[in-house]
């Protein structure tokens, strides 16, 4: 499923992704393609970004974003298609556990620079009350599960 979304830039809607420059993301193998991927920070001109999560919330299906060095906060945000890669072993039932997790990996008192919740698509209806989507973040979310598991690690 990885390769599918570097392979098909027609359901992309473009011929160039920007990634994050986290190894879980930026190493991920993919096939020779007309498709040009990018690492780094996010401009005007990126309309697809693909980023890792530090985990999913089953109770509220909300995805934690983290920024930092290897997770530029504009990768989260500027592109209007995002497609967030969460590992299913990152899934866990209540926001607590999250945090905990959080706090484990951290180390207790430390935070990542910023962090989201996302549960979808960016969208308000505080514009005249007419929906407008793509306000605070993209247009069009993407969640990759991948099944990490040992059997299929």
């Amino acid at each position: 499923m990885t390769d599918r979304v570097y392979q098909d830039a027609d359901i992309l809607g473009s011929a160039q992704i920007k990634t994050s420059p986290d190894l879980s993301i930026s190493g991920l193998p993919r096939s020779d393609t007309a498709l040009e991927v990018l690492t780094g920070i996010v401009g005007a001109e990126d309309a697809v970004a693909v980023t890792p999560s530090f985990g999913g919330v089953a109770e509220t299906g909300s995805l934690m974003l983290r920024s930092g060095a290897d997770t530029p906060y504009t990768v989260n945000m500027l592109p209007d298609t995002h497609i967030v890669v969460l590992k299913a072993g990152d899934i866990v039932g209540i926001y607590e556990e999250v945090w905990a997790r959080l706090r484990e990996q951290e180390g207790n008192g430390n935070m990542p620079r910023t962090f989201l919740w996302v549960a979808g698509p960016s969208r308000t209806g505080d514009i005249e009350q007419t929906i407008q989507l793509g306000t605070h973040g993209s247009r069009s979310l993407h969640i990759v599960l991948v099944d990490d598991t040992k059997e299929n690690a």
